[in-house]
């Protein structure tokens, strides 16, 4: 059957594929390896800025700076992407995100390492924000669970090898963990290569022929980011304070600690695996899953009393954590129209990340009930639960587009 001269003359839509989706996944990792690039350092770095004023503050501020840049301008950074274009916005971030985390290198005054800090933190806000919103326009719903399956997979790993060379990097010197942030070149060379903008869908015209004005739509955006809000504060928990947990517990050996984290983090990657057996559940079923996964995991870490079961349950809580972001991704991601995608993840990034700051204070608040932490993580998963049933019950979360 011959085209038609219509059918000829229409130039053929770019399809993703494979490359595409790689430089993604390996994009959204910088900001999380903003972050883990210096957490081996950070001994090195209180010895090495031993006279800066304020010094127990402003180190750990070096290491969380990025993400509260994050969550600040992510929504701004998701309106900018909409208005003006994914392609060129991605690579001035990236080239952005490269500089910023090399400046240390070369120029070794505490000031500088702040200044190139918050350039890699906006730059995050840019990368995580259009990440997101490329995944959905690059792929159609069952390919976007696989792709967001492989990162759940990717990251961890990732995460592990950073971590290691990092260390291996702080032994020879304070300065030497920035070199990591190169790893951004070859990634920005690949996106070049790779990353296209996607095209537009023209909106669907009314009966009588016009097209309607879209508009944000809020009511769901404001349903999305109250339950990200909610599931990112259960999230943190274990991130934030299994360490302490486990000192509370009466573990003291920081090797152990170390193993017992790193075992517990295996998780992690099963989650991400699981997710690609149900990404195709509804979420008033899936989010209580993996609510149900996190909150035995907490119960079970509060009322441990021997590091083994500790692991265990541990496990349990990360196979959670696993499912916890592609879950709550592709759900948001399902529901922002193509226009508003970029401008909808912005303000999904701004409550997923706003809760590391908030969270401690919830437990701070928790904890001065219950008097330890340990006591905390128990009625954290108890909240868990009842969360998860009630969501199950009332099927009250939206699962499609307005």
């Amino acid at each position: 059957m011959q085209a038609t001269p219509n059918e000829l003359t229409q130039p053929q839509k770019r399809k993703a594929g494979a490359a595409q989706a790689w430089v993604l996944i390996f994009a959204a990792f910088l900001p999380i390896m903003a972050i883990i690039a210096l957490v081996p350092a950070i001994p090195t770095l209180f010895q090495h800025f031993h006279d800066v004023p304020d010094l127990q503050v402003r180190v750990p501020l070096l290491i969380t700076a990025p993400s509260l840049c994050v969550a600040l301008l992510s929504p701004i950074a998701g309106a900018l992407t909409d208005k003006f274009g994914r392609r060129k916005l991605l690579l001035t971030a990236m080239l952005c995100y490269g500089f910023g985390g090399i400046l240390p290198l070369f120029i070794a005054k505490f000031e500088a390492i702040m200044v190139g800090r918050l350039v890699l933190g906006v730059a995050e806000a840019f990368i995580m924000t259009i990440s997101n919103a490329l995944i959905a326009d690059y792929f159609e719903e069952k390919e976007r669970h696989k792709w967001l399956t492989v990162q759940g997979w990717v990251g961890p790993g990732l995460a592990v090898l950073m971590l290691e060379g990092s260390g291996r990097l702080a032994a020879i010197g304070w300065q030497m963990p920035f070199a990591i942030y190169l790893l951004a070149f070859p990634i920005l060379f690949f996106a070049v290569a790779n990353i296209f903008e996607p095209e537009k869908s023209a909106p669907a015209p009314k009966s009588d022929g016009s097209v309607a004005p879209t508009t944000f739509p809020w009511a769901v955006a404001v349903v999305v980011y109250l339950v990200v809000f909610l599931v990112a504060n259960i999230y943190w928990v274990y991130t934030l304070n299994s360490s302490r947990m486990l000192d509370e517990m009466g573990l003291k050996d920081p090797a152990l600690v170390g193993r017992v984290s790193a075992i517990a983090s295996l998780g992690v990657p099963v989650g991400a695996f699981v997710y690609r057996r149900v990404a195709e559940w509804n979420i008033n079923r899936l989010l209580p899953f993996l609510l149900v996964f996190m909150g035995l995991g907490y119960v079970g870490i509060g009322l441990s009393r021997d590091y083994h079961y500790t692991i265990v349950a541990s496990w349990i809580q990360q196979i959670g954590a696993g499912l916890t972001v592609p879950v709550l991704v592709a759900w948001s991601l399902s529901l922002f129209p193509e226009q508003h995608r970029g401008r909808g993840m912005g303000f999904w990034m701004t409550c997923f990340f706003i809760t590391q700051t908030v969270n401690p204070y919830v437990m701070a608040w928790i904890r001065g009930a219950t008097g330890s932490l340990l006591a905390t993580s128990v009625v954290m998963g108890t909240v868990s639960l009842v969360v998860a049933l009630l969501f199950a019950a009332t099927k009250l979360l939206p699962s499609k587009a307005p």
